[in-house]
């Protein structure tokens, strides 16, 4: 199992979204080890069952150990369907109890009652936002997607691991 060190612990220095605090961890990570594989998990998320939520975690790891460019979101079965959570709707649908990788037709974040029944009938996992990848796989995403952002950090970049960093 992956065990992360406490000096590449990346604090937030104040709360600025969640978004760019990822991109921050992940400049400071890609400066440190560009190939690392990182595991982004969001602070609000409760697994009643952690060895087996771990043993996915792992899993994810496994999957993306020998690619450069893959990434894992993990999914979970929904129970009904609740429209506070956001959605993720597969090629094909998963075969109950089973673990498997499976490409992404869409995401639906927080659908209204309709929808959220029929991605809840279909077969769609509510999206838990842990995500494992290479860091600069996350990167090239931010630079492709969210361009503006990524460009916004050029006086980060200078800082990171200096003590001039916590004032970006």
């Amino acid at each position: 199992m992956f065990e992360a060190s406490p000096h590449v612990v990346v604090e937030e220095p104040c709360n600025r979204g969640t978004a760019p605090a990822i991109l921050h961890a992940l400049m400071r990570l890609y400066e440190m080890a560009p190939s690392a594989l990182v595991a982004l998990f969001p602070s609000d998320h409760y697994f009643g069952n952690e060895s087996r939520f771990i043993k996915y975690v792992d899993s994810a790891f496994d999957a993306t150990a020998d690619s450069d460019d893959a990434v894992v979101l993990l999914g979970a079965e929904a129970t009904g369907p609740e429209q506070a959570y956001g959605r993720i709707e597969p090629e094909v649908p998963p075969s109950p109890n089973i673990q498997s990788l499976l490409s992404v037709r869409r995401f639906v974040e927080k659908p209204d009652a309709r929808v959220a029944n029929e991605l809840w009938r279909g077969g769609a996992l509510w999206n838990t936002l842990v995500l494992i990848a290479r860091a600069s796989t996350l990167l090239r995403m931010y630079i492709l997607e969210m361009p503006r952002l990524y460009s916004s950090f050029s006086d980060v970049r200078l800082a990171l691991g200096t003590m001039f960093e916590a004032k970006c």
